[in-house]
């Protein structure tokens, strides 16, 4: 059978396009060198893709992001169905390794919605029901997920709707949230305890896609008691295997806190 003719303009618009999950923005300069190519025979493609709204560019600083257009190319239920597939192994296996609860997250805007639970042995659980929007700064998975933003993206990302106390440990200062956050991005995990439900706790890590992007985080939560800070030391190798196991899948399936040095989750924040 005869192999389709590769239009050599079509390739060169996807390689742009992969260069930016991950980044918060490009100049011209680094895309061209993301192709190996001279500014000169990229900027015409470049400013195109601008025009159709695939990228943008800031009228002061010249660099170009992703553009609003895609937002319209992806609807919200193929990704998820894209990361159900990539993620159901991997959830599977960690919840039979540590027995308790595995959820599956996606960001949005400031809020975290769970989109799938993989349920453990362990008869004590964490009742939280299924795709309804949580405040993703008062749960594990949603620092993870805004780990993936710049602190200024994150800061801005927790205004649109008010911060607000859903238990007596719920953190609010923005400043403070920032920082968890900060400190969730150099760990590679991030946790709560007591923030979102009284006598609850959870613990998530980041699932990454293209150029380290942060698409998901995967997640367990258990009442404190049974899932205090030495349990939570030791689920967590077992959620970080279950996140690289679902970015390997993800990405073969789509084709081409505080302050202090990162360490072994602490006891309640």
């Amino acid at each position: 059978m005869t192999q389709p003719k590769r239009i050599h303009v079509v390739s060169k618009v996807a390689t742009i396009l992969r260069l930016f999950p991950g980044v918060e923005s490009l100049s011209l300069a680094e895309i061209a060198r993301g192709l190996s190519a001279n500014r000169s025979s990229v900027y015409h493609v470049v400013q195109t893709l601008v025009d159709e709204g695939l990228l943008q560019q800031d009228p002061g600083t010249r660099r170009y992001r992703l553009g609003e257009t895609l937002l319209w190319l992806v609807p919200p239920h193929a990704r998820s169905t894209a990361l159900l597939a990539a993620a159901e192994d991997a959830m599977y296996q960690c919840s039979q390794a540590t027995g308790f609860d595995v959820w599956l997250a996606l960001l949005e805007l400031d809020r975290v919605y769970y989109i799938a639970r993989v349920d453990g042995v362990h008869p004590l659980k964490v009742h939280m029901p299924l795709l309804q929007l949580q405040p993703a700064h008062a749960v594990a998975s949603g620092r993870a997920l805004l780990a993936g933003l710049s602190d200024e993206r994150a800061r801005a990302t927790l205004q649109f709707h008010t911060v607000r106390k859903m238990t007596h440990e719920t953190v609010v200062d923005i400043d403070t949230i920032v920082a968890r956050i900060a400190q969730a991005r150099s760990c590679g995990w991030a946790e709560t305890e007591g923030e979102h439900i009284e006598g609850a706790a959870d613990i998530a890590v980041p699932v990454r896609g293209l150029n380290q992007s942060v698409v998901a985080a995967i997640s367990i939560g258990a009442p404190s008691h049974v899932f205090g800070p030495d349990r939570r030391r030791e689920v967590l190798p077992m959620l970080l295997a279950a996140a690289d196991l679902t970015r390997r899948r993800l990405l073969h399936g789509a084709i081409d806190g505080g302050e202090g040095e990162c360490s072994p989750p602490q006891g309640a924040e």
